[in-house]
């Protein structure tokens, strides 16, 4: 958690390896990764990303079979994921006919993949009404996923269903616990 510019997006930048950091140290499994330990847990990870955009002339099914080959996942991983995030139904619809809620269900779907060990979400529940958060938060219980880690500012809705919150303040961590 954190304000606009706290770092929250900059240190998920950092774990997907796609920034450096400009100081200090990350750890995985609390030591300092080398290249291949970065490949492996990059390998491991599903990413939702805050704004993505999908081509809305292409259904969902074709968007997520177009993901999975891009993720080297079988095209056919794409009708279980569909299901799994409650698209399956519109999996023949062009994007553009979704809603927000359907685009981010199909967001986290092109995140799940694979079956990552690990999922990094930033700002996931944006824009969703509460009905959207609650069916969120159920497909992500649904999963095998052994770790979540997202950002967001809307801590009184997502407190209740983590276990650790960690609070940072011009990229700094100001508090981290349970």
């Amino acid at each position: 958690f954190g304000h606009n510019g706290s770092g929250k997006t900059t240190l998920l930048r950092i774990l997907l390896g796609l920034s450096r950091p400009s100081g200090g140290q990350v750890l995985l499994d609390g030591a300092v990764p080398n290249a291949k330990v970065w490949k492996a847990f990059r390998n491991q990870c599903g990413f939702m990303p805050e704004r993505i955009s999908f081509y809305e002339h292409l259904t969902g099914e074709e968007t997520l079979r177009y993901f999975a080959r891009l993720r080297g996942v079988d095209a056919e991983a794409a009708t279980g994921v569909l299901e799994r995030v409650g698209l399956l139904e519109a999996a023949r619809r062009q994007i553009g006919t979704y809603s927000k809620g359907m685009c981010q269900r199909l967001n986290l779907g092109q995140a799940l993949l694979g079956d990552p060990e690990v999922l990094i979400m930033d700002e996931p529940i944006e824009g969703l009404d509460p009905r959207g958060v609650r069916d969120f938060f159920e497909l992500l219980q649904q999963g095998r996923l052994h770790t979540v880690v997202l950002t967001s500012h809307r801590l009184s809705e997502v407190c209740p269903r983590v276990d650790r919150v960690c609070i940072l303040d011009g990229g700094a961590v100001r508090a981290l616990g349970s």
